[in-house]
Parts: structure tokens; C-alpha cells; sequence
């Protein structure tokens, strides 16, 4: 895990409603992911101020032919080439292009297991390159850092967790214990952001605890588990997650939303 310095965020008035973006599973390169719905959530952030986004993994498919999962049917025929030409730099010049318009509202990027894979097999960095050409931070595959919003005067702070989320959950009780789990059992903070299991999900937890007068006080922690862009079954291929019978799911990101003032946290999917 990486303890990440403070993300500082400069505003002019912390009742401003923030929208912190996770965007991962995109499978980029893979033929069912969408990317017009990517693009689209691009877009929404670069003509956002009060939007912010983290990378959380699995931005690309990263399979190469060398890999017993890769299935050349699967590949998006416009990048089928790239998979027998360097595959790792084409990832990063990709990746660098698609990301670049909303790169100063990065607040870091993860690796996931497809990145993690790849970069073992091959030793290329691809998220660490990736993170270097848009200016921002490497956060491994989990992190921990400051979430700073601050008028110059006055500053509200927020701890946020970051894991690009493991195992093989199907059910939908099954993906909110593994969320469940990080924010009961793993690590205190206010904001916990997971992805890996290509589902739109959250939860809301509440902790009690004693503030130095005695009262007893209680804390919104906010969790979700990201969504992905990868569909599940499309018209014409018959891609992983339809050959294991996997339920389709919804395509899109997760955000947490944030009012500083009042450290009101929430929810929003697109």
C-alpha cells in the first residue's frame, strides 16, 4: 500500500459540491468495451470544476498473444496490430492520448490485475508511465491519502482508500462484503473507492466514537465499487465474462460526491 502525500485541492467555497470520479475496468483494446461512454464521462469531467478523478486499474486489456487468456476474437480490430507491435508502449501512447484532456484533474492513477500481469511479465511500467506523461501520481495497486479541500483560510480533510479490489465475487451480496469487508476490517477512512468486479455498487456505513469532551459523535463512511466499461455480451462476440454465464452489468463510473463544509458525502453514477 502506498501512504500518498495530500491531494490538495484549491476552491473558492467549501459548500461547493464536489464529484470525486472512479473510472476503471475499461478494458481498452478489448472489442466490448465502450468506449463512447468513456468518452463521453471524459468529456463531463474536463467542462466540470467541481470534478476530480482517480484511476483505479484495468484502464487496458493488457493480454498479449503470449498469455493463456488472450483470444484474438476478443481484440478490438482496429488495434489488433498493436498487439504484435510493442504492446506496452502502444498502451501507454494510448492511454496518455484518451486521458489527456482531464490529466490536471487526476488525483492519481492504480495499477490493476491486468496492468499487474502484464507489467510482471514483461517488467514495463505501464500505470507508472502512464501516471509520469499525465503529470500526476503513481498510487500502486492500493493507497491511502489526504483529500484536502482548501479556500486558503479554511481546509476540511477527507481520507480516502483506493483498491482495485480482488477475487471472484458474482453475486451482488457477494461484491458489497468484499467492499463491506475493506471498510470494516482493513483500513479507517472516510472514503473507500474499490473496482475489479464490473459493478455499479455502494454502501453507507456509519461509525460511533468519542470526542475528547466525552460525547458520543458518529462518522459517514462512504464506499463503492466502481462500474467498468467492458460489456458482458454483446451482438456478434462471445467474449469472456458470456462464456463463464456472468450476469451483464451496467457500464459507466461511480463517483463520490462531497460537500466540504458540511462533510456531507454521497453518491453518483453515470
Amino acid at each position: 500500500m502506498i501512504a500518498a502525500k495530500p491531494y490538495v485541492v484549491k476552491c473558492r467555497n467549501l459548500n461547493d459540491r464536489w464529484r470525486l470520479w472512479a473510472i476503471a475496468d475499461v478494458h481498452l483494446y478489448n472489442r466490448s468495451c465502450i468506449v463512447s461512454e468513456l468518452d463521453a464521462l471524459i468529456e463531463e469531467i474536463r467542462t466540470d470544476p467541481h470534478a476530480l478523478w482517480v484511476g483505479v486499474g484495468d484502464l487496458a486489456d493488457c493480454i498479449s498473444p503470449y498469455d493463456p487468456r488472450f483470444d484474438a476474437q476478443e481484440v478490438a480490430p482496429e488495434k489488433r496490430n498493436a498487439f504484435f507491435e510493442k504492446l506496452g508502449r502502444r498502451v501507454v501512447e494510448d492511454l496518455v492520448e484518451k486521458f489527456r484532456p482531464i490529466a490536471d484533474k487526476c488525483v492519481g492513477m492504480h495499477n490493476g490485475n491486468h496492468e499487474d500481469k502484464y507489467e510482471v511479465a514483461t517488467d514495463q511500467a505501464i500505470t507508472m508511465d502512464v501516471a509520469e506523461n499525465l503529470g500526476t501520481r503513481y498510487l500502486g495497486y492500493c493507497s491511502a491519502f489526504d483529500l484536502v479541500f482548501s479556500t486558503g483560510r479554511s481546509k476540511v480533510s477527507f481520507v480516502v482508500w483506493c483498491h482495485h479490489g480482488a477475487g471472484g465475487a458474482q453475486t451482488t451480496g457477494g461484491k458489497i462484503n468484499k467492499l463491506k469487508k475493506a471498510m470494516t476490517e482493513v483500513f479507517d477512512a472516510d472514503i473507500y473507492i474499490m473496482a475489479h468486479m464490473h459493478e455499479q455498487l455502494d454502501l453507507s456505513l456509519v461509525q460511533l466514537y468519542k470526542d475528547p469532551d466525552g460525547k458520543i459523535l458518529q462518522r459517514k463512511k462512504q464506499g463503492i465499487v466502481t462500474g467498468a466499461y467492458l460489456a458482458t455480451y454483446r451482438e456478434g462476440t462471445a467474449g469472456y465474462g458470456e462464456k463463464k454465464l456472468y450476469a451483464p452489468v451496467s457500464l459507466g463510473s461511480s463517483a463520490i460526491t462531497i460537500v466540504p463544509a458540511t462533510r456531507r458525502l454521497g453518491v453518483e453514477k453515470r
